[in-house]
């Protein structure tokens, strides 16, 4: 949603961070495999434990496994008292989401793209696309971290969002 928001009003921003995501929508070859496993939530009641404890294994890094491994537990416990149809829609939102980089390429906002090193649900190399278009992007890459890393490293997170606000 930050996305379409920037591209389609970019003069009501004075930047825009993103985390685990990127102006690209994920190449048609890839999104069955996102789709298929979302499909399994297209049903009443609440999200599967195993479905919860499958998803963790692509969000959370290795590094988190070894040395959080109460992090995951906490969030596959949360997930599972989520709607499963709920979180089956906002999958698939995601999962089709347009490719909006020529649109936000051709805005002037400072945009900063954080990333985990050992990202795993929304792959670093799907950001170099953005560099390499957007003049005004700077990435940050988080070691430590998967998808979420945001909770998995908050410190770095915090301080790579601190050093970005503090330069505009």
């Amino acid at each position: 949603m930050a996305l379409e928001f920037a591209v389609k009003y970019p003069e009501r921003l004075d930047a825009l961070i993103l985390t685990g995501a990127g102006a690209l929508g994920f190449p048609q070859e890839i999104r069955e495999l996102p789709r298929n496993s979302f499909k399994a939530l297209d049903i009443g009641g609440l999200v599967p434990r195993s479905w919860a404890g499958f998803t963790a294994t692509i969000v959370f890094g290795p590094s988190t496994y070894t040395n959080n491994p109460d992090l995951i537990e906490y969030w596959v416990d949360r997930w599972t008292k989520e709607p499963a149809r709920s979180v089956f829609h906002q999958g698939m939102a995601w999962i089709d989401k347009r490719d909006v980089l020529l649109e936000l390429a051709e805005t002037d906002l400072p945009i900063l793209v954080v990333q985990g090193a050992e990202e795993g649900a929304y792959l670093n190399e799907w950001i170099h696309p953005m560099l390499k278009r957007i003049p005004t992007i700077q990435s940050e890459i988080i070691a430590g971290a998967g998808h979420f890393v945001n909770i998995e490293q908050s410190a770095l997170f915090n301080r790579a969002i601190r050093g970005f606000l503090d330069a505009l």
